[in-house]
């Protein structure tokens, strides 16, 4: 999917109420994103799949403690409506 595409889908799914918001996280189709939102403009910043994990600073604490992140077992967080 190009970057047009995932614009016009992500576009439909918030204009038909198809996504859930807790504070800075947005659920879209099942796939977590932070997000800006301001006015009536809604900037993706990361996609953080299916996990609320803040991997930037996970990654930051993994180096300063000289530590891994298994990827593969991120905390998972379930797909219903935070509504």
């Amino acid at each position: 999917m190009d970057m047009e595409q995932l614009q016009d889908r992500i576009a439909s799914c918030i204009a038909t109420g198809e996504y859930a918001r807790k504070d800075e996280y947005l659920q879209i189709h099942d796939v977590w994103w932070v997000c800006d939102i301001h006015g009536d403009t809604i900037t993706l910043v990361t996609c953080y799949g299916r996990s609320m994990l803040d991997l930037p600073r996970a990654v930051k604490w993994a180096k300063m403690y000289h530590d891994r992140i298994d990827l593969d077992n991120l905390p998972y967080i379930a797909t219903h409506s935070l509504a």
